[in-house]
């Protein structure tokens, strides 16, 4: 497969039980939002029950990553995070364990927002703006003239027609194929 050159993660759930783990308390931001703030605890227990099948299943993790091993040559991450989401501090706690496995890591906290306004792009400014944001960190991780060797090289295509394609690409001829047909427009 092709190599992965971004790890995108938005206000990731992590860690199934919140941080409460061996007599620990829940992380503060889901103390502080489990409710009224669009994402709710119930919500994410439903959820979560539909998932597992046992409570022992929560600390699996494939369901918890924070408990996973990560192995090395991960790539980049952007992880961001809502500052009224109750994920807010798991998400933040992630982006320290990959740091300290070695990851680079771009973090943001839109602070002013709440869990699922990467869903909600059609009312305010703030929301589309966090948005775009996000959509600006991917487009620089795929840079275009990244996307157009890897495509043409799973096409079979060669190092002379791969040069004259970004050649058009660049000029804005295009040439019957275009970045934006691999990787949708951001």
């Amino acid at each position: 497969g092709l190599p992965c050159r971004l790890q995108l993660l938005v206000y990731p759930l992590t860690d199934a039980r919140h941080g409460a783990r061996d007599g620990g308390e829940e992380f503060l931001s889901m103390r502080l939002f489990d409710e009224g703030f669009f994402l709710s605890r119930v919500f994410m227990d439903r959820a979560s029950e539909s998932y597992v099948a046992d409570d022992a299943q929560m600390d699996d993790p494939r369901f918890s990553v924070m408990l996973a091993d990560l192995p090395e040559g991960l790539a980049p991450a952007y992880l961001c995070t809502a500052g009224f989401d109750p994920l807010r501090d798991e998400g933040e706690a992630y982006a320290d364990l990959l740091e300290k496995a070695g990851v680079t890591v771009t973090r943001r906290r839109f602070d002013g927002l709440i869990h699922s306004f990467f869903n909600v792009v059609g009312a305010g400014r703030s929301g589309p703006a966090a948005v775009a944001e996000i959509a600006d960190a991917v487009r620089a991780a795929l840079a275009p003239d990244r996307v157009v060797r890897i495509a043409l090289r799973a096409a079979g295509g060669e190092r002379g027609r791969a040069q004259s394609q970004r050649d058009r690409l660049r000029a804005g001829r295009g040439g019957g194929w275009a970045p934006s047909r691999v990787v949708p427009r951001l």
